[in-house]
């Protein structure tokens, strides 16, 4: 695979390894698609993990649109949260916060009518400007306050009123957050008002959080549940199984790696028990030789080495009182041997 390119001709491996290698473990990042046959690509993150004791490198990966598609319904979740605070929150007795992102798409406002329109070429009345540049300017600026001239409700038209804007951005969303209140309703409301900004901004960084939390816990975790069942079973313990049933390269490798300790386990079982039948054929070869060398093969008695060895015995505990007795039956061996041999019988007094 060391060669092996993604069809934009970026090395899928080699960069893997060298990052797993060097840091332990880490990400990198190509183009696959998804479907055999089909030429539409996506983007795929993967994550690998070093085992030096095996002198592995484990990976897996995961489709960055499969990503973005849950990040979305998340969004979606968290807009729908914001939409219901926002529309019970008020700055003094009419203002308001509103949500645009960085392109001049109105995300939340508590007038229906103008979430969701893009406000980028709305002009700042009395200013020969647009009211979007002049909200990221000012936060850009550091000051992060707006001042400008509006209209109200019941005198609509009329660009007289002064409102003042707080802005406060949120990088991981690209989101800014604005407040939109008249100075003259504003000055018993400055708490509350950052009191609000706090909480929002908070929730978008918690979500954010807790989304990448999620993320890379689903990449990760099964390498450490795999690295773990893999020192098991480098100590000794051939019975753990990772049961992973994924459609991923993880779970490939994990079906694998169980059925390798199949197969290992196996083999095992096959050994003990060649083992154990070649035992028992070596002990009854033994039974075996040992009668060829204590018994006569035509008579069945015991031979000279076995006289020996019984006389010896009975020596040994009766050495004043033996006796031997010699029987000769003539021509007994006659076709075997041409001289007889008188067998002897030995006997105790006791």
């Amino acid at each position: 695979m060391s060669d092996v390119r993604d069809p934009e001709g970026t090395l899928i491996i080699p960069p893997l390894v060298k990052i797993a290698r060097e840091r332990g473990e880490g990400f990198h990042s190509y183009s696959w698609s998804k479907l055999e046959g089909d030429g539409t690509l996506f983007k795929k993150l993967t994550f690998a993990r070093h085992i030096p004791n095996w002198k592995w490198i484990i990976g897996t990966g995961m489709y960055l649109d499969s990503i973005e598609r849950q990040v979305k319904i998340k969004k979606q979740e968290l807009t729908k949260n914001l939409r219901k605070l926002l529309a019970n929150t008020r700055i003094a007795a009419t203002g308001y916060i509103y949500i645009f992102d960085s392109s001049g798409n109105m995300i939340l406002h508590p007038n229906s009518n103008i979430e969701g329109k893009n406000f980028l070429k709305l002009l700042n009345p009395g200013k020969d400007s647009f009211v979007f540049d002049d909200l990221v300017t000012a936060y850009k600026s550091g000051d992060k306050t707006l001042y400008y001239s509006w209209d109200k409700p019941s005198d609509k038209g009329n660009y007289i009123y002064d409102k003042v804007s707080w802005i406060t951005y949120n990088d991981d969303f690209g989101w800014y957050i604005c407040s939109s209140a008249y100075l003259a309703e504003f000055n018993s409301t400055a708490n509350k008002l950052r009191k609000y900004f706090w909480i929002i901004s908070s929730t978008l960084f918690a979500f954010s959080l807790l989304i990448s939390i999620y993320f890379i816990t689903r990449l990760v975790r099964p390498i450490e549940t795999l690295s773990h069942k893999a020192l098991q079973v480098k100590n000794g313990n051939l019975k753990v199984r990772s049961h992973f049933k994924t459609d991923d390269e993880i779970g490939t490798l994990a079906q694998t790696f169980d059925a390798m300790l199949d197969t290992i386990e196996e083999n095992i079982n096959t050994l003990d028990r060649k083992v154990s039948e070649r035992t028992e054929d070596l002990e009854t070869m033994v039974k075996k030789l040992d009668f060829l060398a204590s018994h006569d093969p035509m008579t069945g008695i015991y031979n000279r080495r076995k006289f020996f060895e019984l006389a010896e015995q009975q020596f040994n505990k009766s050495p004043t009182n033996l006796y031997a007795a010699m029987i000769d039956i003539d021509n007994f061996k006659k076709s075997m041997t041409p001289t007889a041999t008188p067998p002897v019988i030995l006997s105790s007094r006791q």
